[in-house]
């Protein structure tokens, strides 16, 4: 655990330190590199907020779908009788004793 905590410290001051001098040594003006860092993060942003609209849409039919899916089967259900406890225990003797007289003639 003390080792990946060094890691974790080591990998955040390396990225702070390289950040500072990337600004420090960069060709542009600092009005520039506000302008360009504001326009990068604006795509990003705007990306991610059109991806993330793509994505809810995709989820949104096919919810649309599986309700009616479940609209079907619901509408078909009062015509599917389940067996009462007795009639599966009276069919699954009958098949043994099927199975028992094919097994013993």
């Amino acid at each position: 655990m003390r080792k990946f905590l060094s890691l974790l410290v080591g990998l955040s001051l390396g990225s702070v330190i390289g950040a500072l001098l990337a600004t420090f040594f960069s060709p542009l003006s600092s009005d520039e590199l506000q302008s360009n860092l504001q326009t990068h993060y604006q795509r990003a942003l705007d990306a991610g907020r059109e991806a993330s609209a793509k994505r809810r849409a995709e989820l949104e039919e096919e919810l649309g779908e599986l309700r009616k899916g479940s609209n079907a089967l619901v509408e078909r259900a009062p015509t599917l009788s389940p067996m009462s406890s007795n009639d599966k225990s009276s069919q699954i003797a009958s098949q043994i004793g099927d199975g028992l007289k094919i097994y013993i003639s």
